[in-house]
């Protein structure tokens, strides 16, 4: 068969499945048998309504999605769904998620237009928005971090580098995994030796270091109308959030490298989106020093297409987006923040 690969995933499917493919000539026969002998491609069709003319159109993208092992990994986690509250709505979510991949249209449904100001609830310019979806990596000292924001990462994103509550084979909180699938959130990966040996969210968001306001549309309070008018929202700025890191099989300093990693290519991304960035207090230290200050930080949770969410550095708790909510925790933040902050804080002092 080998002459034939033209993807990883070609070898690694015939490498997985070699005593079940023994018996075909070709590859083109293997590629052709999978859309019969793949079990839980028969059960995702029948119960996620894919048609035969779907099929037919899209057989090369659901082929590769099958040799990737998709089905195997889609399945169990939308039968978990159709037992959890909302099942209805969270399983047509991940049908229409699976849908976009067979259709080679991932990226069109995930960054779909205006879907990240309406999570953040906060104006991204278009040029902002080009940039936070490009995919930025760094190297150093043998290890490489990237962002992934594809299908394959996502889906697998409670199983890098180990299974964690995400996982969608058997996290307790795998509910929350469609959420990481929104536009505004990432992936870090680090590798060594092309193994993922860490990895860590990345939010694009929005905070602010005094709590904004509730959104409340109501009849205005006209004994109030003159007094805190000029605070713009509590200074609402748009945050680049880095949350924990979960490592694998590396020693302390090999996990003190790779945190410091995570933190500069998330300083960098920030710098290039324009953006402030915070990190989870997990990464005191891994930085320049005094480039981030711990300081009482409102970081705003974003609504999400899902529903529920899971924030690996809030006490390991679910929200859910049916509100919209901050949460103030001591946060690392770049220290230019901080300054701009002071600043700010020191005009209205003198206008006083």
């Amino acid at each position: 068969f080998i002459p034939e690969f033209r993807t990883e995933a070609d070898a690694v499917f015939a490498v997985s499945n070699a005593s079940k493919i023994t018996g075909f000539s070709n590859w083109s026969q293997v590629c052709g048998s999978i859309l019969v002998t793949d079990q839980n491609w028969a059960y995702l069709k029948e119960n996620m309504g894919f048609s035969e003319e779907f099929v037919r159109e899209y057989q090369p993208g659901i082929v590769n999605f099958l040799l990737r092992g998709g089905s195997s990994m889609v399945r169990p986690l939308y039968n978990e769904l159709q037992y959890r509250n909302e099942s209805e709505k969270n399983c047509e979510a991940l049908r229409r998620i699976v849908q976009a991949e067979l259709m080679g249209q991932f990226y069109k449904l995930k960054y779909f237009a205006g879907d990240l100001k309406q999570e953040i609830h906060y104006p991204i310019q278009e040029a902002r928005e080009d940039v936070w979806k490009q995919n930025l990596s760094l190297t150093r000292l043998g290890l490489m971090a990237k962002e992934v924001d594809d299908f394959y990462h996502t889906l697998r994103l409670g199983e890098l580098p180990h299974g964690t509550c995400l996982s969608y084979r058997t996290g307790s909180q795998r509910e929350c995994l469609l959420a990481a699938f929104d536009s505004n959130k990432k992936i870090i990966l680090v590798k060594k030796d092309e193994t993922v040996v860490a990895r860590a969210c990345l939010r694009l968001t929005k905070g602010a270091f005094q709590k904004p306001p509730a959104i409340d549309f109501s009849f205005a309070d006209l004994s109030q109308e003159n007094t805190a008018t000029g605070k713009s929202a509590a200074g609402e700025k748009a945050v680049l959030f880095l949350e924990s890191v979960y490592t694998s099989r590396l020693n302390d300093i090999e996990k003190e490298e790779v945190m410091k990693l995570a933190v500069s290519l998330t300083t960098q991304k920030a710098a290039e989106l324009g953006v402030v960035a915070v990190l989870a207090r997990k990464y005191l230290g891994c930085y320049e020093r005094d480039e981030y200050v711990l300081a009482p930080f409102y970081v705003y949770i974003s609504k999400s297409k899902n529903g529920w969410q899971y924030l690996d550095s809030l006490g390991g708790a679910a929200y859910t987006s049916a509100k919209e909510e901050y949460v103030e925790h001591p946060f690392l933040v770049i220290q230019t923040a901080m300054h701009h902050a002071g600043a700010h804080n020191r005009n209205e002092v003198d206008y006083e």
